[in-house]
């Protein structure tokens, strides 16, 4: 028992090591919000910032996060769960000069693989320090899983086992 509880320790504490060497420290929660007509994720996203377009930005970011290390839990109604298309957990260590790069907050190419949903208007709280925002996103799954394939993070779905 003391064992797993342990490891469940130190692969949360890993997984929170990990998002802080992309540039994540900060707070938020994603939740599934439903299924576009083509597959892509619909995704409410909870996050907090100091500006309302830094937090937008935070939203973001954090969305196709989750969606490429953690999936999306299909907890709510009309959801169904959605696995992390980086399965591998070392994956992220393993390209961390690529993630570096895609998670740049300038540069990086991860804004391409998320929209906001036309008409769809942030809620934005005042709270101490900045804004807290929820917004409902579509993070663009197959084209991240297509990027993660090309450049060889993970293995493309036609290549068996």
């Amino acid at each position: 028992m003391k064992i797993r509880l342990f490891l469940l320790f130190m692969s949360v504490a890993m997984a929170t090591m990990a998002q802080k060497t992309v540039g994540i420290d900060w707070s938020y929660s994603v939740k599934c919000a439903g299924v576009t007509p083509n597959g892509d994720y619909m995704v409410e996203v909870e996050c907090v910032g100091r500006k309302v377009d830094v937090a937008m930005d935070h939203a973001k970011e954090s969305a196709v996060y989750d969606v490429l290390f953690k999936g999306i839990n299909g907890s709510v109604a009309g959801c169904t769960t959605q696995r992390a298309i980086v399965s591998d957990p070392s994956a992220l260590e393993a390209h961390l000069d690529y993630f570096k790069k895609f998670f740049d907050k300038k540069k990086g190419s991860y804004s391409m693989y998320v929209l906001d949903i036309n008409g769809s208007q942030p809620q934005i709280t005042k709270v101490s320090g900045g804004y807290s925002i929820n917004v409902t996103l579509i993070v663009l799954k197959d084209k991240l899983r297509m990027l993660m394939e090309k450049e060889q993070i993970v293995r493309g779905l036609s290549s068996g086992f």
